[in-house]
């Protein structure tokens, strides 16, 4: 965690003074909530608040026309009670992803362009899975799919002086619609990101 976090600033100091008005970089803080729809497993999960840390970049193009490509990592919790032998045992599973992100339409709103809705995907590789169980934690990683990605839509807001740095604020869902890999487990999702920001 540390290290990304060190990549991250390190990547934005060295490149900001080569970056033009129109182009930004938003480092970003959220908190997915992610309720999954697919798979077969008897287990009632219930969601919890995972984290995220990344780093987006906004651009405009001649045109107008603005987009945006991001990098982030991700972690999605959820618990459940799991019956074995006659026993209800509770459990709780993690999730650990490497999220890419991309917008290509984004439609400022307002006079000021302070709002924003975007429209784009993403892609999700599996990092890490562990399930834990009354102390003991089992590493389930090679048991689920590696490769997720769909659809995604959001909207928030960017909030500050134009040409200064940006307070940015907004909801961003993800809807994982398709997995791939060598897991027998496919842990479809729907999830919802609030995040908060910083556009430099």
């Amino acid at each position: 965690m540390l290290r990304l976090t060190l990549l991250i600033f390190g990547f934005v100091v060295f490149l900001k003074p080569a970056l033009a008005q129109e182009r930004s970089f938003n480092i970003l803080l959220g908190l997915p909530y992610a309720t999954e729809f697919g798979g077969t497993s008897s287990v009632k999960w219930k969601p919890r608040l995972g984290f995220t840390l990344g780093l987006d970049y906004w651009a405009k193009n001649k045109k107008g026309d603005i987009w945006s490509a991001g990098i982030s990592y991700q972690t999605f919790k959820r618990k459940g009670d799991v019956t074995s032998n006659g026993q209800t045992i509770p459990q709780e599973e993690t999730f650990e992803y490497l999220n890419l992100h991309g917008a290509p339409l984004i439609w400022q709103l307002g006079k000021k362009e302070q709002f924003f809705v975007e429209v784009g995907g993403f892609f999700n590789f599996l990092l890490h899975q562990e399930a834990e169980s009354r102390g003991d934690v089992t590493d389930n990683t090679a048991l689920f799919q590696k490769i997720y990605l769909g659809p995604s839509a959001g909207i928030g807001a960017r909030l500050g002086d134009p040409g200064g740095s940006k307070l940015i604020v907004g909801l961003r869902n993800e809807l994982g619609l398709a997995s791939f890999g060598s897991g027998s487990v496919s842990a479809k999702f729907n999830a919802f990101s609030l995040y908060v920001g910083l556009g430099i």
